[in-house]
């Protein structure tokens, strides 16, 4: 008579496990029966309260000539600054080179909030693959949100 529709949402928060599944089954049966449209959303939000305690890997790295270094030196040095911009301790598993004649250096294994630590990449020109122009350091880390992060390092 007003020009008004009808329809129903539900979220489940997926806090009460089989208690919210029942209800949301309920509010589907009872919608159907009463021919109402209905929307239904499931959100864990335990997971996304511990997504946003975890602990996040940011990186940065000072521009300069690698290239250049490698040419008149032989090597090269590349500083990156990894620092934790989460709320819990961030701990790196594993690092590690991928392609021929770098090396990396870690100091920490772990970096609680706001802690910031240097990663050291050495490039060796004797070493070097000269059919490419990139090596890549991989850090796997217990950051939920990325686990693997990958660092290019042109050259």
């Amino acid at each position: 008579e007003f020009g008004f529709k009808l329809s129903a949402f539900h979220l489940n928060h997926m806090l009460r496990g089989d208690e919210a599944d029942r209800d949301e089954m309920f509010v589907k049966a009872l919608c159907e029966k009463l021919q109402i449209p209905l929307v239904t959303e499931r959100v864990d939000i335990k997971t996304e309260a511990e997504k946003s305690k975890a602990p996040r890997l940011e990186i940065s790295m000072k521009k300069g000539s690698i290239s250049q270094a490698l040419a008149t030196k032989g090597s090269a040095k590349c500083d990156i600054t990894l620092t934790n911009t989460g709320a819990s301790t961030l701990k790196f598993m594993n690092v590690q080179v991928i392609g021929s004649g770098a090396t990396v250096s870690l100091k920490k294994s772990t970096l609680q909030p706001k802690q910031s630590a240097r990663l050291r990449v050495t490039l060796n020109k004797k070493t070097l693959n000269k059919q490419e122009n990139q090596i890549k350091v991989l850090l796997i880390t217990n950051n939920p949100n990325q686990p693997k992060t990958e660092i290019n390092i042109n050259y």
